[in-house]
């Protein structure tokens, strides 16, 4: 199995999206945006933004443009190389006296920022939420995991409300 796009590699790839990027028209570099932006729902508030582009100067566009093409394309490895992630709600529901999950209303409640539990080969994370389209979130890992080699700090993840175990109260 590939690895996750790294925060190294996402570094890499966005340094050279905006080198790209600077040699493009500002019509072009909209139109590349908002192509990058609806391959996948996560990304609707991302084409709204770039709507607004003629307020920008053209570092600001160039900089914009190049984050929603480069998170598109690490959303697209994510759910292309994701290692199967434990839901949550399932388990609760299998195990109502031994296990609780978070409840509809707290799940609903997450923003970006928030910091949540995930399981992913049977070893519990902790990541902070970077967007949030419906059901589907995308997260930073925020810890080292010990047993599972897959995510390492920085990484980017994509799951589910359901794949939540916890929510960190502080965060929310």
């Amino acid at each position: 199995m590939k690895e996750l796009i790294s925060a190294k590699e996402k570094a890499r790839i966005l340094k050279q999206c905006k080198k790209d990027a600077k040699e493009v028209s500002n019509a072009d570099l909209i139109k590349l945006g908002k192509a990058s932006a609806k391959k996948y729902p996560i990304f609707k508030e991302s084409t709204n933004f770039l709507s607004g582009y003629k307020t920008f100067d053209r570092d600001e566009l160039v900089d914009a443009v190049a984050h929603v093409c480069v998170m598109s394309d690490v959303y697209a490895a994510m759910i292309e190389n994701s290692p199967e992630l434990r839901d949550a709600q399932q388990m609760a529901k299998d195990h109502p006296d031994t296990f609780q999950a978070p409840s509809k209303e707290e799940l609903d409640s997450l923003k970006i920022g928030s910091i949540v539990k995930v399981c992913a080969g049977g070893e519990r994370f902790w990541t902070i939420i970077d967007s949030i389209s419906g059901d589907d979130i995308v997260a930073t890992v925020d810890n080292v995991l010990v047993f599972q080699k897959d995510f390492n700090v920085g990484d980017a993840i994509q799951f589910q409300k359901k794949h939540i175990f916890d929510i960190n109260e502080l965060s929310v």
